[in-house]
């Protein structure tokens, strides 16, 4: 026969364990993200203005009068980049109308919620 051992933790207990840590670390950094952006957001406002259209906001940059040229950015860039660059400048003072918009999720345009989406 057997001796009637007891283990003080079981399988299931653990991984509750687990899950409860894991989903108090996603949290934690959930707020640490979420903190760190609006920090940044404080220090680095948008030079632009925004436009909401199919219930994403979207930031955008307008310089100049005239005929409209519009400037997208790649990955990892923002509409202000186009400012920095000098681009925008240049246009305006040829007579144009320079509009950089920042695409959805990048710079301070929002990130569509509840769909995939892609650039």
């Amino acid at each position: 026969m057997a001796p009637n051992i007891r283990y003080p933790f079981t399988t299931r207990s653990t991984a509750g364990g687990l899950a409860a840590l894991g989903a108090i670390a996603l949290a934690g950094s959930a707020f640490i993200v979420n903190r760190q952006a609006a920090k940044a957001e404080r220090a680095f406002p948008a030079k632009g203005a925004f436009v909401t259209t199919r219930g994403v906001r979207l930031h955008y940059v307008e310089r100049g009068q005239g005929r409209p040229v519009v400037f997208l950015h790649g990955n990892g860039l923002m509409a202000e980049d186009m400012l920095i660059s000098g681009v925008m400048p240049t246009a305006a003072e040829k007579s144009y109308r320079a509009i950089a918009i920042d695409r959805p999720g990048f710079g301070h345009s929002d990130r569509p919620r509840g769909k995939a989406w892609t650039a």
